[in-house]
């Protein structure tokens, strides 16, 4: 979806407003886990791989690593749940 609200932005000359967009799909992804208590750890680590491998090809160079921060801390509250 973002990749489409992007290339929407392009083609109507907003190039500016693609940082929302960006930080709009971030708190997207932080409210996701926030109401999703029962998301499994190892449906988190395919998330996160599928991050680094397909989100290289998809994002921007700095939505990565703040993807794979996030799904870190994420995990780091799972694991310390747990035990």
């Amino acid at each position: 979806m973002v990749l489409f609200a992007r290339a929407f932005l392009i083609s109507s000359g907003h190039e500016s407003l693609i940082f929302l967009v960006n930080i709009l799909s971030i708190i997207g992804i932080i409210m996701l886990f926030d109401v999703i208590p029962f998301w499994g750890i190892t449906y988190t680590v395919g998330w996160l791989f599928g991050i680094v491998y397909i989100g290289s090809k998809l994002m921007d160079w700095w939505e990565v690593p703040v993807y794979c921060v996030i799904g870190l801390l994420f995990l780091y509250v799972k694991f310390s749940n747990k035990f």
